[in-house]
């Protein structure tokens, strides 16, 4: 994106926390590259600090700024949101308590997005900002394509699944690992792609 164009920018600048001379000197600092955004260029040209930038983030979106305690440490499974919409929204859902539905993305000015994930889900919304190739990347993690985020965890399964021992034993540990954080992530990642795919059944055959 040209940094000329950037809304968040030009708020920066009509705020008075960027000068117009410095935005026309990070328009030639961007060499072209269409990968930076503008929040990127601000902090890589020495602009503002880290700190600077988060302050000025929630400022213009009006919402707080997504700490990595916030992402969701395990896939959400929420109706009727599949994964191609959060791909090409930019938005991961972090959190379901009660009726509030927390949602991190990368543009919380994109109130279509939030009214068609409120008329999809029913839940009232929490928002909260988060850079996009962080949104991008958690995506990928807990749903991704391929066989990226289920052979993690069934790595991790296997990884707790070494146990030696009397029969009643083994019958009370897989009782324990049914109920474990690797397992119960499983069983939602193959629901959600199962949704996804629009699958009438959901078969599993023994090794």
């Amino acid at each position: 994106m040209n940094p000329r164009e950037s809304p968040f920018l030009t708020f920066l600048v009509e705020s008075g926390g960027l000068s117009r001379e410095n935005l026309e000197r990070i328009a030639p600092a961007n060499g072209g590259s269409e990968n930076l955004s503008a929040e990127q260029l601000l902090v890589t040209t020495g602009l503002v600090t880290e700190e600077e930038l988060r302050s000025s983030i929630e400022r213009f979106y009006g919402v707080p700024m997504a700490s990595l305690s916030d992402f969701p440490q395990e896939p959400l499974l929420i109706n009727n949101l599949s994964v191609q919409f959060m791909r090409e929204a930019r938005f991961i859902p972090a959190r379901l308590t009660d009726n509030e539905l927390t949602v991190i993305m990368s543009n919380p000015l994109d109130y279509y997005t939030l009214d068609a994930i409120r008329l999809a889900t029913g839940h009232d919304l929490r928002v909260l900002y988060g850079k996009e190739e962080g949104v991008l990347f958690s995506i990928e993690q807990y749903y991704g394509s391929g066989g990226t985020s289920m052979e993690k965890i069934i790595e991790d399964i296997d990884s707790a699944s070494v146990f030696q021992g009397e029969e009643d034993e083994n019958v009370d540990h897989l009782r324990d690992m049914a109920s474990e954080g690797p397992v119960i992530r499983l069983v939602n990642l193959i629901i959600t792609r199962a949704i996804e795919t629009r699958a009438s059944d959901i078969h599993f055959e023994p090794m």
